[in-house]
This record gives structure tokens, C-alpha cells and sequence, in this order.
């Protein structure tokens, strides 16, 4: 049977053999890069550093800082819940208290990026526009306590 262009093609009840093929290999792939992300959650203040250092230039920028401050929670959020609990995080109960606004006992994303941990003014000490490895460092080994 030929179809004219613009007419999908009828396969009846039966689901194209190729579209469950690509729909398997993106779950696999997706299931896949959230088990890497998890293994690679860095710990140093260096690797941190460098997930928001996307240029490479050893300063990060605000658009770095914003565009990067949400991957944040995904990056570190062990169980998947899309919250930072306590146990997620190497912070002080101190500064975790501060980011968990609702006092719940975990971080949400709106909390993360209304909180000093979300604003780059909180990293960059004095003020010039960019945050250097040892502004960023100092502030992350403030935030562990």
C-alpha cells in the first residue's frame, strides 16, 4: 500500500518494531547516564568547581554559575527524590538548616537557588564578577562546617 506524503503510516494495534528498538536504547541510555552521574558526584571542592568551570578558564562566571547551579540537586541527589537530604550533602547542620527554608529536612530545588547556595554574590568575596577556585573552595569548606 502506498501513502501519500503527510499520512502516517497504520500499523494497526501493533507498535513498529524499530520504534521499540530506539524507545528501549533511550531508556537504557537514560537509566545508564543517571547511574554515572550518581558514581561521579564529586566530594573535593576542585571537581565541584570544575562542573560550574564549563570554559575551562579557571574563573566562573555568572552565566556558568546560573546556567550550572541547577544541576546541583541532580548531580548529588542519591535517592532520586529530586531533593537534597541531609545525609546527600557534607554540610554543617548549620548551613543545611539555612537552604532547607521549610524545615522539612531536605533541599528543593526552588530552596537550593533561593538560598546563599544558589547566589553568586555568596562565592564571589570580593566582588569582581568572577568566582575563583579559592573563593569557591573556601566557601564550600565553610558550608561543611
Amino acid at each position: 500500500m502506498h501513502r501519500q506524503a503527510g499520512q502516517t503510516p497504520d500499523f494497526g494495534s501493533r507498535t513498529p518494531p524499530r520504534a521499540i528498538l530506539c524507545l528501549a536504547a533511550c531508556l537504557i541510555a537514560i537509566a545508564s547516564l543517571s547511574n554515572v552521574v550518581q558514581a561521579q558526584a564529586p566530594s573535593d571542592p576542585n571537581e565541584i568547581f570544575d562542573m560550574f568551570d564549563t570554559n575551562s578558564d579557571g574563573k566562573i562566571d555568572r552565566t556558568e554559575f546560573d546556567v550550572n547551579k541547577v544541576q546541583v540537586i541532580s548531580v548529588f541527589d542519591a535517592n532520586r527524590n529530586g531533593q537534597l537530604e541531609r545525609d546527600e550533602t557534607r554540610m554543617s547542620d548549620e548551613a543545611f538548616n539555612t537552604a532547607d527554608q521549610d524545615g522539612d529536612g531536605a533541599i528543593s530545588g526552588y530552596e537550593f537557588v533561593e538560598s546563599p547556595l544558589g547566589k553568586f554574590e555568596a562565592f564571589d568575596s570580593d566582588g569582581d564578577g568572577l568566582i575563583t577556585r579559592e573563593e569557591f573552595r573556601a566557601v564550600v569548606e565553610d558550608l561543611r562546617g
